[in-house]
């Protein structure tokens, strides 16, 4: 294993968790639930963590934010994108430059096999990888 997947590979209880802003509460809660994560936590400051997995996404209450010129996103390196992501087009449209979209995974020149999913505030939402791990094989 490359010190690169080592340093990736999650231990028991670790976990990273990208803390982006959102909207409305209710809108994000239902849209990362069709996608197949579930509520962990919401509060009533508007705090809302969602997970799938390992995987887990912190939201913050900016009524503010705008979808079309937010700036936040994160990338999460899972073993086989194509089938963390599989489901996602049956939710959210393809469309290049609308909010929320998803573009399916490709090859990307730098080495990985990247989807893109955009939210309804403009959270770019990128999952990936390596091109050179076998898909459906945990990292050794």
């Amino acid at each position: 294993m490359t010190s690169e997947a080592s340093s990736a590979t999650p231990r028991p209880g670790e976990c990273v968790a990208p803390v982006l802003p959102m909207r409305d509460i209710e809108v994000t809660a239902r849209f990362y639930g069709q996608l197949g994560f579930t509520q962990q936590r919401r509060y009533e400051t508007g705090y809302l963590v969602v997970a799938s997995g390992w995987m887990e996404l912190h939201f913050f209450h900016h009524p503010d934010c705008d979808p079309l010129t937010s700036a936040a996103g994160c990338f999460i390196r899972v073993r086989d994108v194509d089938a963390v992501t599989a489901d996602f087009g049956r939710h959210v449209p393809p469309d290049p430059r609308g909010t929320p979209r998803f573009l399916p995974a490709t090859p990307k020149p730098w080495g990985m096999k990247q989807a893109v999913l955009v939210d309804p505030d403009g959270n770019l939402v990128q999952f990936g990888t390596p091109l050179d791990q076998p898909a459906h094989q945990p990292a050794t």
